[in-house]
């Protein structure tokens, strides 16, 4: 409905469900207050806005959230709803080069495909102990530092390539065992978590840290 338009502010009715694919596709919208009564956010719904620096979510549940905020360079903290319905999609902060705050749904159960690439401010993330997958290059180029994946039990490929500034990772203590055969390879581009092979057996560095799931 706006895509390409120059509009910088709306003002959305609280009797609006749904936002569609594109609608605000790049505008140079800077703020979005989204009412409790959306309950579906479809993809590229803010892809490209660059201004966009603020956006609140007023209901504190929603039922789908889309791939919606790729390339929103200049957006900085976001709170998504507290709870939501299905699994959000993939893409949701791809390029969001200035991220360094967001908050996730306590009942996530995957951090999908690619959906903190490119966000390279990006330092720390609560993930929610409901997260028991990691979609692949969910985290590429990404500039965290530490994670707690301590309920994660399935990683999909280059979950965090060229990941930098990753030192510390907690990890779920049943996936000590087969760790090098089976898990290692999705890290095994960040350099500061390098496995060694001295005296003929692996030497795995202290920024894994094996827990007990929450």
């Amino acid at each position: 409905i706006f895509s390409g338009r120059q509009i910088k502010s709306v003002t959305l009715p609280n009797t609006l469900t749904e936002i569609s694919n594109s609608a605000f596709r790049d505008t140079p919208i800077k703020e979005i207050v989204i009412p409790a009564s959306v309950k579906k956010l479809q993809g590229s719904a803010f892809l490209g806005c660059r201004n966009l620096t603020k956006v609140v979510f007023e209901g504190d549940s929603i039922d789908e959230i889309g791939g919606c905020f790729q390339n929103c360079t200049a957006l900085t903290s976001i709170v998504l709803p507290r709870r939501i319905k299905e699994t959000i999609s993939y893409d949701m902060f791809n390029g969001c080069s200035s991220l360094t705050d967001v908050k996730l749904p306590e009942n996530l159960k995957e951090i999908p495909k690619s959906m903190f690439e490119g966000c390279i401010k990006l330092k720390s993330i609560d993930i929610p102990a409901s997260v028991v997958k990691v979609g692949s290059c969910a985290f590429s180029d990404c500039g965290v530092t530490s994670l707690d994946l301590s309920n994660v039990t399935e990683f999909d490929d280059f979950c965090f390539s060229d990941c930098k500034s990753l030192k510390t990772v907690k990890l779920n203590a049943k996936l000590k065992d087969d760790f090098i055969s089976e898990t290692y390879e999705h890290f095994m581009e960040c350099p500061l978590l390098q496995v060694k092979y001295v005296d003929n057996k692996y030497v795995i560095p202290e920024g894994f840290i094996f827990v007990e799931g929450k």
